[in-house]
């Protein structure tokens, strides 16, 4: 599929997410409870030329640059939050897990995107990797895909999320456990709400699971995945399956 084509189909997603919130729909044969419906398909042969200007410019993995408008990502992080963009640099190996552990079509694999960050989540001596699954497999109408990996045990998945928002805001404080996972939660009918995502010494608590918390002003940590995916999207600034 060419990358105008990608486009075409991501914008859709992006518009159903506005109108409805995004959740999360493996590609997997297994179907999570907590999967919500599919990305409408786009007609191929709609014009999308002005929402996708060939000279875009695209952003920055690190930061913003360029005189780019301020992101509204993450807008509920307290201001004292470190803000960390994703990796951008494509990883064979982890694209590779990601397409066996779903059992993903190579069809499929140019139209679904990945970001991915290394944070220490059950403060070991060892960096995890967390990674967001973007695209048709991995979105529907509370969110997208995560994934918690292992790079220290052949990339071995520790655990899968669903109806996951970024930015994901990682705890300093683990209470000698696993850091806490912040984020916001919405779809269902629900309007959106910020979560924690608590570890029991193995894993951490589902999405739905998870307890709201009113306030994070005076929660010390680290914002992962901190990317503008609508941005992203219109600048051709991101990783597929099939990079």
């Amino acid at each position: 599929m060419k990358r105008k084509q990608m486009k075409r189909i991501l914008l859709a997603a992006a518009g159903a997410a506005l109108l409805t919130g995004c959740g999360a729909i493996p590609g997997s044969q297994k179907k999570s409870e907590d999967a919500q419906e599919q990305i409408p398909v786009i007609y191929e042969d709609e014009d999308f030329s002005d929402e996708f200007p060939d000279d875009s410019e695209s952003m920055d993995g690190d930061s913003m640059e360029n005189g780019a408008p301020e992101s509204a990502v993450g807008a509920w992080l307290p201001p004292q939050a470190e803000r960390v963009y994703s990796e951008r640099n494509s990883s064979i190996v982890i694209g590779s897990t990601i397409i066996d552990h779903f059992n993903l079509p190579e069809e499929e694999w140019e139209e679904n995107r990945y970001y991915y960050n290394y944070v220490n989540l059950d403060d070991d001596d060892d960096e995890e990797i967390f990674a967001l699954l973007v695209g048709p497999a991995f979105s529907g109408s509370g969110g997208f895909t995560g994934l918690w990996m292992e790079p220290s045990d052949n990339m071995a998945i520790v655990q899968e999320f669903t109806l996951v928002n970024n930015p994901i805001f990682v705890t300093d404080d683990a209470n000698g456990q696993g850091r806490g996972l912040i984020m916001e939660r919405s779809g269902g009918g629900a309007g959106t709400e910020l979560v924690l995502l608590t570890f029991d010494g193995k894993n951490y608590c589902s999405v739905s699971d998870a307890e709201p918390i009113e306030d994070v002003s005076d929660i010390e940590g680290t914002a992962i995945l901190c990317d503008d995916l609508a941005e992203d999207m219109l600048s051709g600034d991101f990783m597929t399956l099939a990079d």
